[in-house]
Parts: C-alpha cells; sequence; structure tokens
C-alpha cells in the first residue's frame, strides 16, 4: 500500500528508499522513546524483526543491505531476523531465472533482453544509475551479515517467479555458516498475496513463521 501510494504521487526509487531508511534508523536510535523505555522497564535488548510482502519485501531486503554496511549508523546488532513474503530479489535478473523480451520495442520503452521486472522498475520508479546499486538484493546480498531470514513464496506465484527466489535462497545459504537458521517456505498451491486470504495456505504459513520465530527469538 505504501509503494502504490508512492507510486500514484510519482515518487522515485530513490525517495521511496530513504524514507526506509530514515524509518529504520529511527527505530534503532536513542529518539525512539517507547522502545528505549520498554527496555529500560524489562531489562531486555532490543531485537529487530523486519518484514515486507512483494514490493515491501523488495524495499526491506534493500534496506537491509544498506544498514549492514552502516552497522554504528543504524544499530545492526540488533537485526534478529527478516521474513518476506514472495519477495522480488532480483530485479536485473543477474539469477538468469526469468523471461526477456525478445525484441525492442520502443513505443513501450521494452528492450530486447529486458525482463518485465525490470521494465516495470524502469517504467514506474525511475530510477538513477546512482539508485541501481541499491535496488537488486540479490546483487548486494551480504550473506554473514544478514540475520536469519524466513522467505514464503507460493508454488503458483505468476507474479514473482519461483526460481527467482530459489536462486535468491540458494546464494545465501550457500555462502552462510549457520544455514539452518534461513528457511524457504515453498507453500504448495499458493499464488501472489496469498496471505490476504485465510485458507489451508495461510495456515501452513502461520504455523512456519511461528515456529521460525520461536526458534530464532
Amino acid at each position: 500500500l505504501y509503494r502504490f501510494a508512492r507510486f500514484r504521487d510519482h515518487h522515485t526509487w530513490s525517495e521511496i528508499f530513504d524514507d526506509a531508511l530514515s524509518a529504520l534508523e529511527w527505530t534503532v536510535s536513542a529518539k525512539n522513546d517507547v522502545l528505549q523505555d520498554a527496555g529500560a522497564a524489562t531489562g531486555n535488548k532490543l531485537k529487530l524483526f523486519t518484514s515486507g510482502s512483494s514490493a515491501g519485501a523488495h524495499i526491506c531486503a534493500s534496506v537491509l543491505s544498506h544498514a549492514l554496511s552502516h552497522p554504528s549508523k543504524y544499530n545492526t546488532s540488533t537485526f534478529q531476523g527478516t521474513v518476506l513474503f514472495y519477495p522480488p530479489l532480483d530485479i536485473k535478473n543477474i539469477s538468469n531465472t526469468q523471461l526477456e523480451f525478445p525484441l525492442t520495442f520502443k513505443p513501450l520503452k521494452l528492450r530486447r533482453g529486458q525482463s518485465l521486472m525490470l521494465w516495470v522498475w524502469e517504467i514506474f520508479l525511475r530510477p538513477s544509475e546512482k539508485d541501481k546499486t541499491s535496488w537488486s538484493p540479490y546483487e548486494t546480498m551480504q550473506p554473514e551479515k544478514l540475520p536469519p531470514m524466513l522467505i514464503l513464496h507460493g508454488t503458483m506465484d505468476s507474479v514473482v517467479g519461483m526460481e527467482t527466489v530459489k536462486a535468491y535462497f540458494e546464494k545465501l545459504t550457500s555462502r552462510r555458516k549457520r544455514r539452518h537458521d534461513d528457511v524457504l517456505i515453498l507453500l504448495e498451491g499458493g499464488r501472489h498475496a496469498f496471505d490476504y486470504m485465510l485458507n489451508d495456505v495461510t495456515f501452513v504459513a502461520a504455523n512456519g513463521i511461528s515456529a521460525w520465530l520461536h526458534r530464532n527469538l
């Protein structure tokens, strides 16, 4: 909803990305009285879990990659885990798991060899060359620094390809020492935005999230 509102108001990827970074910086800062008071009252250390679905999952993963390069500014020691729902994580199709346009069609600004996801990003978010270093979590991933990750994806998702998500997860876990903390749940019959409905798929997803959170809290 946030990103669609920003689309409507014609904001760029850079503005959306900076909004999310500012929110993260405030959350982990001393200026956040709510969390600081709660920590003081309970004696508990701040444990931050981030999450997002679809475009929100892309924002979440992109912001994490940036924050981990600036650990003191974003207090990354508080990052405990990330939950991503049907996330588009390889906008540039570096993993070569997405279909690409076979021809160039200038009226629609389609280029030969361009994936549909990349076309959508370039048309609606108008990224600058500088922005392109922050918008592909598959490319900017820092496996040994990322907190434990749970990814949930439907096997019948026609918006974000399952193979692309599997390629991201394989790259992540192949470079980790503690692979057991990362989990990819492929939900049989699940479609994009499966969590908007109450059915067997959402119950399986909810149980998986509960078990993963219990293990990582």
